[in-house]
């Protein structure tokens, strides 16, 4: 199978192997080995990439192992964030929103809207994003992707207007309201009780 990841994490595995953690919009979190060859894409943390998945054989059955961990063939670099690393606090914003995302996503299940939310939330840290504005973001468009958002009309007139703002801002690529850190601490809070009753728990 066939689709589209941001790396979020990459640890060194057995030999010339790499262990990779990755968001994908169609299948949630992903963890797969990317073996190395002599024509391969270096898996660098926040690369966007087109990569081909498949399960391993098991060596007993000759089977496919569902247990097993996909094997990650990368076709091509889509797009990458590589120049995060040129500022220390611009890369630790990223590296901090990508352990949120490990930590509240799940495998086989599409979260569309808070790739999207990834992909723009690395965008703006290259221009020194706001990271709790984007965590806040973050939570509430998975919160939609996973069916935890309670509907718009539950919702006061101002409160609708933000949550909208909230998905295009990923959606449409619309900027982030400007609103006080206060008040992004406030929303934080409220979007980690959502989690919460969703049954996704988050350390703040």
């Amino acid at each position: 199978m066939e689709t589209v990841i941001i790396i979020l994490k990459v640890e060194a595995g057995k030999g010339r192997d790499y262990l990779v953690w990755a968001l994908s919009p169609d299948m949630g979190r992903l963890v797969f080995v990317f073996k190395r060859s002599k024509d391969f894409y270096e898996p660098g943390l926040f690369r966007v990439m087109k990569v081909r998945l498949e399960k391993q054989l098991n060596k007993t059955t000759l089977q496919l192992d569902e247990n097993s961990l996909y094997k990650g063939e990368v076709i091509e670099i889509i797009h990458n964030y590589d120049h995060l690393s040129e500022s220390y606090e611009n890369f630790n914003k990223a590296c901090e929103l990508s352990q949120t995302i490990l930590k509240i996503t799940s495998q086989n299940h599409a979260c569309p809207l808070a790739f999207k939310t990834v992909l723009q939330a690395m965008e703006d840290f290259l221009n020194d994003g706001d990271y709790l504005a984007w965590r806040v973001c973050l939570f509430i468009n998975f919160l939609k992707d996973f069916g935890g958002l309670p509907e718009l009309s539950h919702f006061a007139p101002l409160q609708q207007q933000f949550l909208i703002r909230l998905e295009e801002s990923a959606d449409s690529r619309k900027s982030l309201p400007k609103i006080s850190k206060q008040k992004w601490l406030e929303f934080e809070f409220w979007a980690l009780q959502l989690l919460d009753e969703s049954g996704v728990r988050v350390n703040i």
